[in-house]
């Protein structure tokens, strides 16, 4: 079964959203572009498990820097 990315990417912007983070922000925590966390939230690319890693940190708080 392949992961559904619209979901993901729909997932992530709703927890961004309810974090106050914006998408920028975001972006660089993930340390990827802003037109790619875009793509991310649309599910127009896939999601490494990288970024769905980054972003659960983020959200959970455990996430200060864009760093790698």
């Amino acid at each position: 079964m392949n992961p559904d990315y619209k979901e993901i990417g729909k997932n992530i912007r709703l927890m961004r959203i309810r974090h106050g983070i914006s998408q920028s922000e975001l972006a660089q925590r993930l340390d990827v572009s802003q037109t790619h966390m875009s793509n991310l939230e649309h599910g127009r690319v896939s999601v490494s498990l990288r970024c769905r890693y980054a972003a659960w940190q983020c959200f959970t708080g455990t996430c200060c820097t864009g760093s790698k």
